[in-house]
């Protein structure tokens, strides 16, 4: 960090704007204007988890941050999170709904309602869900599909398989589907 950083009595808690991130390391430097435009060495991201669960994230360049120093040591500090601003503000439809959620840059939206248990999934680009076991989905209602159905196996309804159903005839059953 600058000589004029380290040299004077440093308070232990920061706002300032990232300047670099490095996503390997989980770490960002940050610029301090009012310490004679400082940049910090790189400081660690604080994510919620590390261990067998983990969790990431990292501040965009250019983002406010809050930073938590050592006791007037401003080489040993923390990003512990990002901050809204007149700039960076919450996400306009937020209102008064009491929500947790994700907006991400492209517009796509990850967001649970807690007043109307109402989970959000609106994605920009295409999902993959890939399971190494069955996908279970129960519906205590109807399910709605708004868009084509692609199989590339056999759907089984009520026990009856659309690929080798038949069906009974006068003179004996029909052979299974053909491909149209």
């Amino acid at each position: 960090m600058s000589k004029s950083m380290q040299s004077t009595s440093f308070e232990a808690v920061k706002y300032g704007i990232v300047s670099s991130i490095n996503r390997a390391k989980a770490t960002a430097r940050v610029h301090f204007e009012d310490c004679d435009d400082a940049v910090s060495d790189e400081l660690s991201v604080i994510p919620f988890r590390t261990m067998k669960t983990k969790h990431y994230w990292m501040p965009s360049v250019g983002e406010q941050v809050i930073v938590l120093f050592a006791a007037n040591a401003p080489d040993t500090g923390f990003i512990i999170g990002a901050v809204y601003s007149d700039v960076d503000t919450p996400p306009e439809e937020i209102g008064e709904q009491d929500c947790i959620g994700i907006w991400f840059e492209d517009g796509t939206i990850l967001k649970y309602d807690l007043d109307t248990k109402t989970l959000v999934m609106d994605c920009t680009g295409e999902i993959n869900i890939v399971a190494k076991q069955p996908i279970n989905i129960k519906a205590e209602s109807d399910m709605f599909l708004d868009g084509n159905l692609h199989v590339t196996k056999d759907i089984i309804a009520g026990g009856v398989s659309l690929v080798n159903h038949v069906h009974p005839s006068p003179g004996g059953t029909t052979g299974t589907p053909t491909k149209g």
